[in-house]
């Protein structure tokens, strides 16, 4: 099984942000799905933290993939 891991969209228009993981089969398992639009932040970091602080007090994943708008 894989630990969780933060998984993100980031774009010009919406942050997307996932807890991910994979079930006993290898399967993959997301969580705590949180979508807010992108003008509501000032930085990347902020909406990152804002986003664990609800979706994973106790995970605290120490590793993420991020797809941003280039």
């Amino acid at each position: 099984m894989v630990k969780p891991m933060i998984v993100g969209d980031i774009g010009g228009t919406n942050i997307r942000f996932a807890i991910a993981s994979s079930d006993r089969n290898g399967l993959p398992n997301l969580e705590h799905v949180w979508s807010s639009p992108s003008k509501h932040y000032d930085a990347f970091g902020d909406a990152l933290e804002h986003f664990l602080t609800i979706a994973s007090p106790n995970k605290n994943p120490l590793q993420g993939v991020f797809a941003l708008a280039g």
